[in-house]
């Protein structure tokens, strides 16, 4: 575990950038690029003047955010300098970003606020540019209510969730409403891709739906609670919804979670009570084989998921039988853990209310990899040493007046002459002599560290 701080209020949003950097960004308005593997705060940006509401990594040299200042920023990740600003960009907080895939080219995204307007922009072809960034349309929301995410779905179109029980689908070529999605009975805070050919919606009241994206008819009804209100709360809130190998896809619900086979329809694994609050996001880790989730308890909890376990016969409309077993827990912020960002297979960061960013990672691999870096490092020393050493001594062809010892017997069957182990230590120069043999006059050798560092690779 690294703690890493920077911020001075709640962290809501992490994006990873490559393998070696992640963005931080807080309700201060500050943005912090990280390298996620040494921990180093590489910039700390004061980007806007309210919270950080929604980031967008547009390439792998450029940085969008949105704040609820009602502005849009371009920042060059290599340097940290702002290159240009959309002030104004809504008459509300800017809610979402989205990259579209459009006719106009690379560089097309997708805004969308607390207006009545979702933004289509066309972003400088290369960072640094003198060209700004130009705005390619409007299209007029049909909905009043606050926006809570989009979804750009295959046939230029987008979906948009708000604080409405509907769904509302605008097409980006025509720049005008397609159509209203009706089933949910509550507003809707999750959309997600589950295919070319599918997408999910998950709301408040617990329903998750399964839509057909060129027919935007509801496909399958995953789960549908006849009460979902008690005591002024949503006991099965869908706050978050990820897809595990191929076709389950896990919802974050309330304090549990599920996981439904896409393909059945069917419930296949149920945790009720994996948390004491809310979930706050569920991941992936190990391929697959693991899930994490975090929480309004401020605690981070990892679960065993078998994959031939998902493969059995599940349940429809109703609880499963199976758990996931809990085989971790991990404490380290102190209030509610808002956000997980996996960087590889097995090491993950999570932000927090506390204003925290923690990185965690798997004792073991670190453990091997340290082993690995000192292993390479261990070894090109001593290539440095053999080169420094023959430069002394002098080419071959310089000592061919030292007399050859006699010729090494021929091995005989099943013997071993002379075999090398243990670990490389710092060689001396007597093994650079001129070899000889039956069939030849001189023979070059090769470094002792060489064949050393051949016998570990292979």
């Amino acid at each position: 575990m690294q703690i890493l701080e920077a911020h001075t209020d709640i962290v809501r949003c992490l994006l990873k950038i490559d393998e070696f950097r992640l963005v931080s960004a807080s309700d201060e308005g500050r943005v912090v690029v990280w390298n996620h593997v040494t921990g180093q705060c590489i910039h700390t940006i004061q980007a806007h003047t309210r919270p950080v509401t929604c980031m967008l990594l547009l390439d792998r040299h450029t940085l969008l955010t949105g704040s609820s200042d009602r502005s849009i920023r371009f920042w060059n990740i290599a340097t940290g300098a702002c290159e240009h600003v959309l002030h104004d960009a809504h008459k509300g907080s800017v809610q979402c970003l989205a990259k579209l895939q459009t006719g106009e080219g690379r560089g097309v995204f997708c805004s969308g606020g607390n207006d009545q307007d979702l933004c289509l922009w066309k972003a400088p072809a290369a960072t640094g540019s003198l060209s700004k960034p130009s705005l390619l349309g409007l299209i007029h929301r049909k909905e009043e209510e606050n926006l809570h995410c989009l979804l750009p779905i295959s046939g230029q179109r987008i979906v948009t969730a708000s604080n409405a029980s509907y769904l509302f689908v605008y097409n980006t070529d025509t720049m005008a409403f397609d159509k209203l999605l009706a089933y949910h009975r509550e507003s809707v805070r999750c959309l997600i891709n589950i295919s070319e050919s599918m997408f999910a919606s998950g709301s408040l009241d617990g329903s998750v739906v399964i839509w057909q994206t060129d027919t935007l008819a509801p496909l399958k009804i995953l789960d549908y609670p006849e009460k979902f209100f008690d005591n002024h709360a949503y006991p099965f809130a869908v706050s978050h919804m990820v897809t595990l190998i191929d076709k389950y896809l896990c919802c974050a619900m309330g304090r549990g979670f599920r996981i439904y086979d896409v393909t059945s329809g069917e419930c296949v694994l149920d945790n009720k009570d994996a948390h004491e609050a809310q979930i706050s996001q569920v991941m992936q880790l190990y391929k697959g084989t693991r899930l994490v989730t975090c929480s309004a308890d401020s605690s981070i909890k990892i679960w065993s998921v078998s994959p031939s376990g998902l493969q059995r016969r599940g349940v429809r409309f109703g609880r499963s039988t199976r758990t996931a077993q809990q085989v971790g827990e991990m404490w380290g912020h102190s209030e509610a853990v808002v956000c997980l960002l996996p960087f590889s297979s097995d090491s993950f960061a999570s932000c927090g209310a506390d204003g925290l960013v923690i990185l965690w990672k798997d004792g073991r691999g670190q453990w091997e990899m340290r082993n690995r870096y000192a292993t390479a490092a261990l070894l090109q020393h001593h290539m440095q040493l053999d080169a420094e050493q023959l430069d002394e001594v002098g080419d071959v062809d310089d000592v061919e007046h030292v007399e050859p010892p006699p010729p090494n017997p021929s091995p005989v069957d099943g013997q071993v002459i002379s075999v090398y182990s243990g670990t490389p230590t710092r060689p001396d120069i007597s093994h650079l002599q001129v070899q000889a043999s039956a069939d030849c006059t001189t023979q070059e050798v090769q470094p002792r560290s060489e064949r050393n560092i051949q016998a570990l690779l292979l």
